[in-house]
């Protein structure tokens, strides 16, 4: 064997390790994709279950939240504070849906906001509310929120 069959050899070899070196960074990093989703995923919901567990031992928030919020006897402060929860579930539904829109969280985790905000969304306040956020907001998300939210409620 002389310096050129080696040298083949070796370049053989090389292109062998090289490509099982693409092959292992390739599997490592799907998982640390599979690991960035469920570390998203985790993190919203536990936000959100954080946020039901404090509203629950909050007495006073309880009984707010237990009022027709679609009556006309509220309250200013009231109906403020009705807009700061609609706000508060929309800024959850934004974040969940752009991780969603990345690819980052699973579809269900769009789908459980989704269905905590829809109702309200189509009360007095709601359409009033979106009014706001809707320019601030990607086209994309504006048709797949109302599509989801109003269907055939009109809120131009």
């Amino acid at each position: 064997m002389n310096m050129g069959d080696l040298s083949d050899i070796a370049q053989i070899m090389e292109a062998i390790l090289f490509s099982l070196t693409v092959i292992y960074i390739a599997i490592e990093a799907k998982q640390a994709l599979h690991l960035t989703k469920a570390q998203f995923g985790h993190s919203l919901t536990q936000r959100m279950y954080d946020r039901y567990l404090s509203s629950a031992q909050n007495t006073d928030f309880a009984m707010f939240m237990a009022k027709n919020w679609d009556g006309d006897d509220m309250a200013d402060h009231e109906q403020w504070r009705v807009t700061l929860w609609m706000n508060t579930l929309l800024v959850d539904i934004f974040d969940t849906w752009d991780m969603h829109d990345r690819g980052l969280v699973e579809k269900s985790h769009l789908d459980m906001r989704v269905q905590a905000v829809e109702g309200l969304m189509r009360m007095r306040l709601g359409p009033a509310v979106w009014q706001l956020w809707k320019p601030a907001r990607d086209p994309r998300f504006v048709e797949w929120f109302e599509n989801e939210i109003f269907d055939d409620v009109s809120t131009t």
